[in-house]
């Protein structure tokens, strides 16, 4: 069982790190490890994700815009490249 930080899900997903915490807002599945530290675990992430896909997950907007259509998709895609390379 992998557990991966906000910081890490950023790098994975290509998005800032304050996405990650709009999604963990919209119900991405988090460990709280302490009152102010969060762990995802890797499968988790992988199974939200894959919930998500083909749906418009954020209709939250970032400071300069919002996401643009298929976002999800190509989230989901970079994920799936990026857990199978480090297996």
């Amino acid at each position: 069982m992998e557990f991966l930080t906000p910081d890490d899900v950023a790098r994975v997903l290509k998005v800032k790190k304050c996405t990650v915490y709009a999604l963990i807002r919209k119900g991405l599945p988090v460990i709280k490890t302490s009152k102010k530290l969060i762990r995802i675990r890797k499968e988790d992430l992988e199974t939200w994700l894959e919930g998500k896909k083909g749906k418009n997950i954020m209709e939250v907007k970032e400071k300069r815009g919002s996401f643009r259509k298929g976002f999800v998709d190509d989230i989901v895609r970079r994920a799936k490249r990026e857990v199978l390379s480090t297996d």
